[in-house]
């Protein structure tokens, strides 16, 4: 097995890289009703309506080096991930006064990991499922490494992995494990 010194480093292997991007703010956009008054708020204030059942889509017209996304969670919860925490508080406060939703940051609680490379879908195949793969444009809920973690892709050859903060070194260590397998000599 191959020991790091930095649970959280970025795990490398060749064709592919793993890292926890810690510089994506994540908010819940939880509502009752996908056509809404909130929903209709978080269309204004965002530009693009909500994603549908399993899609996941990055905002357009973001200033140049800015991520925003929208990613389907539940039928009642779309996830936001912005590389921007100030346009993040800014819509929590814009979305503030909407009575059938709420804008919740989960920074703190949800992780996200950056996955790229030739040999993701080896990795997502050998420790999660076909499921665990989205398209480009897709979100999809699915178990790996034993975990519920959300998959989504908005650019062709990286894959979103979020999942619960406190779950994050469990799934990094199978992640090292079968990287190892992969290629032991070369990991790092």
């Amino acid at each position: 097995m191959v020991e790091a010194k930095d649970p959280y480093a970025s795990l490398q292997a060749p064709g592919i890289n793993v890292r926890v991007d810690r510089s994506l703010h994540v908010a819940s956009l939880r509502y009752f009703d996908a056509q809404g008054d909130f929903a209709r708020a978080c269309q204004a204030a965002l530009g693009v309506p909500l994603p549908t059942a399993l899609r996941a889509v990055e905002v357009p017209g973001t200033p140049a080096g800015v991520e925003f996304i929208l990613a389907w969670r539940h039928p009642t919860q779309t996830l936001v991930l912005s590389s921007d925490g100030a346009a993040l508080a800014a819509l929590r406060s814009e979305l503030s006064a909407a009575v059938d939703g709420v804008c919740l940051d989960q920074s703190g609680g949800l992780w996200v990991l950056r996955v790229q490379g030739e040999r993701t879908r080896d990795l997502l195949l050998r420790i999660g499922s076909e499921a665990s793969i989205p398209s480009p444009g897709d979100a999809r809920i699915s178990r790996i490494a034993e975990l519920p973690v959300l998959s989504l892709s908005v650019k062709p050859g990286e894959i979103l992995l979020l999942l619960d903060r406190v779950y994050a070194e469990h799934l990094l260590n199978w992640i090292r494990v079968t990287l190892a397998d992969f290629d032991p000599a070369e990991v790092s």
